[in-house]
């Protein structure tokens, strides 16, 4: 049932994302097609995890999943901040983008050496195959840095009501 979930929700976003080049091919915002564009890769990552059968596939797959935790909180935070009209210098956007890359880089080089995981166990449920990991030595690194990205997200939320 969560495979064939989640094989619905890749297919609908790939349309979705096929739609809007067709509408929007004159105005391009690159906060816009870089969220068009990660949400099909995040939802195929998650698509995959639960077909995976072996381990190995699944430390890959993860490496796709982090989009959503890494760079895709970094493009909302700068779309809210076009959106209510926040102009963010270049060396700032710079700074943020290379500390997400850098992040996800740090989860791509160091998922197979027990530093980001200690362990992963694959269980069969029945309706996929569950990942169930352990978190290793470096994995504070990305609860400090989506807890950074998340404040300024809801900070600027609070300021765009009151």
């Amino acid at each position: 049932m969560m495979t064939t979930l989640y094989g619905i929700l890749l297919i609908l976003s790939v349309i979705i994302v096929i739609y809007m080049a067709q509408k929007n091919y004159d105005k391009i915002s690159f906060n816009y097609w870089t969220l068009l564009i990660l949400m099909p890769v995040i939802i195929l990552g998650y698509y995959l995890k639960t077909t995976v059968t072996t381990i190995e596939g699944a430390r890959i797959v993860m490496c796709f999943i982090y989009f959503d935790s890494t760079l895709l909180p970094t493009v909302l935070l700068f779309s809210i901040l076009n959106l209510a009209g926040i102009r963010v210098k270049d060396w700032i956007k710079a700074l943020v983008y290379g500390l997400a890359f850098g992040h996800l880089f740090l989860v791509w080089f160091t998922v197979n050496n027990k530093l980001y995981y200690e362990d992963i166990k694959l269980i069969d449920t029945g309706m996929g195959t569950a990942t169930k990991m352990t978190g290793g030595p470096l994995r504070f690194i990305h609860w400090i840095f989506i807890g950074i990205v998340f404040v300024y997200i809801v900070v600027i939320l609070i300021f765009a009501i009151i």
